[in-house]
């Protein structure tokens, strides 16, 4: 069975692409409301239970802007190595009935750091802007 974290986005700067700066933007555990997913700035710490090693993830980020639209990630990992589908074989964005979630599942095959950025769109212009935080994918010991 998976883990479902969720994450809230409060967006409060949208800056298109081209600049300098990115979007400024504040992110809130939603769920769960234990250890096992800790926010540190827009770093993300996930941690899995020891008896759920071979757990996949289901990460939830929820944007909290009607006038904005989640339109997908990009992950890097910090050590170098190729990112592929098979570590995030889904990636799920949802926009209806007012919802603004992009969902990854993370199939968590090796224990890595990912460097990660959220792509989001101004819907009355159609400009695309990034949200730049940092994901740390740990196990609990």
């Amino acid at each position: 069975m998976p883990l479902n974290p969720r994450i809230r986005i409060d967006l409060h700067t949208f800056r298109p692409l081209g600049g300098v700066v990115a979007c400024s933007a504040t992110m809130t555990i939603e769920e769960p409301a234990n250890n096992s997913i800790t926010l540190d700035g827009k770093n993300v710490r996930i941690r899995r239970p020891r008896d759920g090693e071979d757990a996949d993830l289901d990460l939830s980020f929820l944007l909290n802007a009607q006038s904005h639209l989640l339109l997908g990630i990009t992950l890097t990992r910090e050590d170098g190595a190729a990112v592929s589908q098979a570590e995030f074989p889904r990636v799920e964005i949802v926009t209806e009935n007012g919802d603004r979630r992009l969902t990854i599942c993370d199939m968590r095959q090796t224990v890595a750091n990912y460097d990660y950025a959220i792509l989001v769109q101004e819907v009355g212009t159609g400009l695309v802007g990034l949200i730049d935080p940092e994901i740390e994918n740990t196990n609990q010991e």
